[in-house]
Parts: structure tokens; C-alpha cells; sequence
């Protein structure tokens, strides 16, 4: 249905600093409207950035959460505040009918991210979880190769990361694997004697959300496939974020950053067999371009809300549905667990 022949759908944005990323993702949308702001006043930035952000939209500042809702009935909240907000925050939201767009993480527990898809179920709402990797013009090549079958059957991923990157770099492989099954872990928390852990704040009572001084385990999905990761948050953050290889059956995918290049070999399906075999040493090469594509994180979150809005208008489901971010934690948990036991645990 065109836009010409249905309203658009009117969009609040809570939560200035990240957030502001999804008021310039809604606002290239054709499909939406900004409608609101919300944000909380008692801290001066968030206050700054606020009110700059409704000057520049041309919308109305909120401190109160219900009563804009009331006022305004959003068909979609997005929340971009601190993880221990996203629960009340979201569920408020579906209650007043809108559909939401979360942050990753979802929610600090298993509990209360449940709580939240179970409300978007009973509401019949969309909840989607902004794990914005999956759209990186990369990822996203990725994905389409192996889906595709160009290296045939995914057999085992090596990752590694820099600090949280970790985290949302194994939600892209399982969006890429299927379902994790078990984990083993070993974590060092310990910070070096010169250096305290820089991101120690985003840490929760039954994870650990970052990379600590080493965090490495390995993830067996149901289909067979294995990720083995690696991250510390120790890493010069000049750095490239995160690498991946991907080995599979009939080929090899390899990424040198989260929005790098990628090659992609195609080998034989037997590799010794005649004097062609040479064409397996031959990669194709994926580089995003500098004019055509918006490259980093902030153009993922443009791509990301924008498809979640065109998800809405278009009566689909979430294309990272809320589940997803139960799954995530209870990954974390087990990765968490495991490290304590030093034995493989279910997630």
C-alpha cells in the first residue's frame, strides 16, 4: 500500500543519546512522523540534548511518559534509555497500544525481557530489539552469500571483538547459525594491577555484558555449527571492533570489521581433484563504498528503525523480534555459568 493512500505512522522517541540515531532514522522515513520526545531533565546532558532535538524536529519535549502517550497515541515508541529503564518504559508503551523498538540489551535479566514479549503477545504489538549489526552493508552481504549457498553448509565461526562488540557481533551469528544449544567459558574479571575495566558499569548480576579482561567461550548451535569467541575490553579502540571467518563446506567467508571488507573464497567440492583446483585460491572481494553506502554504527540504527517502521506499516513481524533479546541474555547467563562450573551448560 502506498503512502498516498495511508497515514503515516506517528513516532516518539525516548531517550536523547543514542536515541538520536533513531529521530534521524524515523525522520528519513517516508513512512513516519515524529511526533515526540520524552526525556528525563533532572540530568543537565540528557536536559541539552533534549531540547536541542525537539528544536531541530519541530516536536513537543515530554518529562512525563504516560502523559504523552495519552496525548499523543504513538503507533510506535522507540526506547533508547539505559537498560534498567527498558522495561517499564516498553511495557507502558505497548499497554498504551503503541508498538516498540528497544535497545539492546533488552532487559538486565531473563525475567524481566520475558516480560516484556509476553505483554507485546497479549497487546498484539510489535516488539522489536535493536541489535543494529545485522544491517551493516556487510553483515548484511554475508548473510546473503550464505544464504545463497555460496560456501555451502556453515561449519564452525572464529570471532573476536572488542569489548560489548562481542556481545553483538554472536547475536549476528546466530541470526546467521540458528539456535544455540550449549556453551563453555572461561572469563578472567580480574583488571590488570595499572588499569581498572573501562565498561565494569554494564555489567549485570547474572552476565557480564562486555569483554572483561578476557572473555572466550565457544557456542554449539542445534544444526551442528560451532562459534568460538574471544574478546577483552582492553583493546586499543582504534582498533578494529570485531573479526570474523566463517568456514563452511564449500568455502570460506572472512570480515575485518564490523563494516569491513569481505572476501569470500568458493572452493571445489573436491579441492584436489585436476588442474582447476587453482580457482579456489581465488577470493571475491567485498568492499563497502565510501559514496554509495552510509558506513558505522549510526547508519545501521538509521537502516535498523527504518525497516522496523516499514515492518509496522506493512502489518509484518518484527524483524528482530523481542525474542531474540531473551535468547541473547539467556546465552549470556549460560556463557556466565559456565565459567564458574568450568563444564558445558545448556542455554
Amino acid at each position: 500500500m502506498s503512502t498516498q493512500t495511508k497515514d503515516k505512522l506517528k513516532v516518539a522517541v525516548a531517550g536523547c543519546g543514542f536515541g538520536a540515531n533513531h529521530l534521524r532514522g524515523y525522520a528519513d522515513s517516508e513512512l513516519c512522523e515524529i511526533v515526540a520526545i520524552w526525556s528525563r531533565t533532572e540530568i543537565e546532558n540528557d536536559r541539552n540534548n533534549s531540547e536541542q532535538a525537539a528544536h531541530t524536529y519541530n516536536v513537543p519535549l515530554y518529562t512525563d511518559f504516560k502523559k504523552m502517550l495519552k496525548e499523543l497515541q504513538p503507533d510506535i515508541v522507540s526506547v533508547a534509555v539505559r537498560e534498567e529503564g527498558h522495561e517499564e518504559m516498553t511495557i507502558t508503551a505497548l499497554e498504551h497500544g503503541a508498538h516498540v523498538y528497544c535497545e539492546k540489551l533488552l532487559a538486565p535479566s531473563v525475567p524481566a525481557a520475558q516480560r516484556m514479549v509476553d505483554k507485546a503477545a497479549e497487546m498484539q504489538r510489535s516488539l522489536n530489539v535493536g541489535y543494529n549489526y545485522r544491517y551493516s552493508t556487510s553483515c548484511q552481504y554475508i548473510a546473503d552469500k550464505i544464504k545463497s549457498g555460496a560456501i555451502g553448509e556453515p561449519l564452525f565461526v572464529h570471532l573476536r571483538a572488542f569489548a560489548c562488540c562481542i556481545h553483538h557481533m554472536t547475536d549476528y551469528v546466530c541470526s546467521l547459525l540458528g539456535t544455540p544449544e550449549k556453551v563453555v567459558s572461561v572469563i578472567n574479571c580480574k583488571p590488570l594491577p595499572d588499569r581498572p575495566l573501562p565498561h565494569d558499569e554494564l555489567n549485570y548480576d547474572s552476565f557480564f555484558y562486555t569483554g572483561q579482561t578476557m572473555k572466550t567461550y565457544m557456542v554449539e548451535f542445534a544444526g551442528g555449527a560451532v562459534l568460538m569467541a574471544g574478546a577483552t575490553d582492553y583493546s586499543n579502540i582504534m582498533n578494529p571492533a570485531a573479526d570474523l571467518l566463517i568456514e563452511g563446506t564449500e568455502g570460506r567467508i572472512i570480515l575485518d570489521d564490523i563494516n569491513g571488507t569481505v572476501k569470500v573464497w568458493q572452493g571445489l567440492s573436491d579441492p584436489w581433484s585436476g588442474a582447476d583446483a587453482h580457482e579456489s585460491r581465488e577470493a571475491i572481494h567485498y568492499h563497502p563504498s565510501q559514496i554509495r553506502d552510509e558506513i558505522g554504527l549510526i547508519p545501521n540504527c538509521h537502516r535498523a528503525v527504518q525497516d522496523f517502521a516499514r515492518s509496522v506499516y506493512e502489518g509484518e513481524s518484527a524483524p528482530m523480534p523481542g525474542e531474540s533479546g531473551v535468547n541473547m541474555i539467556k546465552l549470556e547467563e549460560a556463557i556466565f555459568k559456565s565459567s564458574q562450573t568450568r563444564q558445558w551448560e545448556s542455554v
